[in-house]
């Protein structure tokens, strides 16, 4: 979580205790979360619609490009849940707070330059890309500061990563701090960054290496076979701590949090993983505040063990039954395999959530699909899709509409949630490449636009069948499920 002040001082005498290098031909230990934080925030992508993610992909894309363009082999290590003794629950709810409030700072059009706020589906994004980049990944148990430590003496390689508790381990190959690393000025294939070495901060201070841990409380951390990142974090929490963490978003803080619209799904999950009984004190806003509240469990016919080992209709199953869809559903037989699980969503979030989303709020959403499942597919020029590419432009200076933003918060959590659903039963549905689904300045014009002109759906179709032709069986695939 850093350590405070350790930062400031390593930048005022940054002269003393850091060595400008030029890296490559090495391996990279990468903190996951410092990565995807710093990508999104320094790339000016979209935070007030609630975020622009194929911008996200290409930013992760080019960084990863660079890092091989120099021979740098990455190693990304994502943390897990919590400490099992919650000793830093006071700080974690601390910060959740704080991002209420530039939350709300942001959704009355404020800024400045700590006013960050991480769409929600960020994470998932970063871990779909790195699977498809096929870049190293690990997820901890744990924190994951110590692991990235073990790894890097392992392999006498250096970190990198934008947490000052990097500052206080002695790391002998080096910590490499984000802001400096220039993974866009690359010159002669290496990449300028500077390292910091414990040795040089002790020699500029005086203090013996092996006291600068008394700087921050890192509790002991026992090496556990780390997870493949295939399967949400959060469950860890729940299973240890029985609680979940739930970040604030753009939204109405008049009105109840948008991750209540998903309540039920995630009670699914508590079901399956605590089998039925008891229940998990959740986290989230009320109001402009962050309050703890016990939510009960679902008994669900499967126990976590036999998940694994359960016919795949059956794990189908449940997860249609939370989702309101009957199974089977001839519905669903006509569209791609990768957006089923996404027009099921759809369903959920329409009958859940307390605005009542039109027909045409539905039909930006889907427009907005159609668009990222062409760019999926690398198809280029085309009406359809150039004319989109405009709308999606102007919509980044576009003055967001707070009633629209909250609810397609509600939205994004319903999709976030049964993404994790479906990860804990085994993948019953084929997970949806979320990078693609959801461009928040896109999304938040159409509804501008729609409610202008009725006729601004069946005027960027005309001219391109094929566009035309998804557009019609998603939303007749969603209509349908509505009878």
């Amino acid at each position: 979580m850093g350590v405070r002040g350790l930062s400031t001082l390593v930048n005022i005498y940054r002269k003393d205790v850091l060595e400008e290098i030029q890296f490559s031909n090495e391996k990279l230990v990468i903190d996951g979360s410092s990565l995807y934080y710093s990508l999104y925030y320094k790339s000016g992508l979209d935070q007030s619609h609630g975020g622009d993610y194929m911008g996200f992909r290409k930013e992760m894309s080019l960084f990863f490009q660079s890092l091989k363009a120099c021979g740098i082999q990455p190693y990304v290590v994502l943390d897990g849940g919590s400490h099992h003794t919650d000793y830093k629950i006071e700080t974690l709810l601390q910060r959740q707070k704080t991002k209420i409030s530039r939350a709300d700072q942001m959704s009355k059009g404020e800024k400045g330059a700590d006013i960050n706020v991480l769409p929600p589906l960020v994470k998932d994004v970063f871990k779909q890309v790195l699977f498809d980049l096929e870049v190293s990944l690990a997820q901890c148990f744990g924190e994951a500061d110590p692991e990235v430590v073990s790894l890097a003496n392992k392999w006498s390689c250096p970190v990198l990563s934008t947490d000052s508790d990097f500052y206080i381990y002695d790391i002998p190959a080096g910590f490499l701090h984000l802001s400096d690393f220039n993974w866009k000025e690359i010159k002669n294939q290496k990449v300028p960054a500077t390292k910091y070495t414990t040795q040089k901060l002790s020699r500029r201070y005086n203090i013996n290496p092996g006291l600068l841990p008394v700087f921050a409380s890192v509790a002991d951390w026992t090496l556990s076979p780390l997870i493949k990142g295939k399967l949400t974090s959060f469950i860890i929490d729940v299973l240890h701590l029985k609680r979940m963490i739930l970040s604030p978003q753009i939204e109405d803080v008049t009105k109840p949090s948008g991750h209540a619209t998903a309540r039920p799904i995630r009670q699914c999950l508590y079901g399956l993983l605590l089998n039925g009984q008891g229940s998990v004190k959740e986290y989230d806003r009320d109001g402009e505040e962050y309050k703890g509240k016990d939510v009960p469990s679902q008994r669900v016919q499967l126990k976590l063990e036999e998940l694994e080992k359960a016919p795949v209709d059956t794990r189908r199953q449940v997860l249609m039954e939370v989702l309101g869809v009957p199974w089977p559903n001839l519905a669903l037989n006509p569209l791609p395999e990768n957006l089923k699980l996404l027009v099921c969503v759809l369903h959920f979030w329409r009958n859940h959530s307390d605005l009542q989303p039109s027909d045409l709020h539905l039909t930006a959403l889907l427009l907005g699909v159609v668009y990222g499942e062409l760019c999926r597919q690398r198809r280029e020029g085309g009406e359809f899709l150039n004319t989109m590419d405009k709308i999606k432009r102007k919509g980044k200076t576009m003055p967001r509409d707070l009633e629209v933003a909250h609810m397609f918060s509600q939205w994004q959590s319903c999709l976030k949630e049964s993404l994790h659903l479906n990860q804990l039963l085994c993948f019953p549905l084929m997970e949806p490449d979320c990078a693609w689904l959801y461009c928040g300045p896109l999304v938040h014009t159409l509804v501008a636009d729609l409610r202008s002109d009725p006729n601004t759906s069946t005027t960027l179709l005309m001219g391109d069948p094929e566009s035309d032709q998804l557009f019609r069986l998603l939303l007749e695939a969603v209509m349908n499920l509505q009878h």
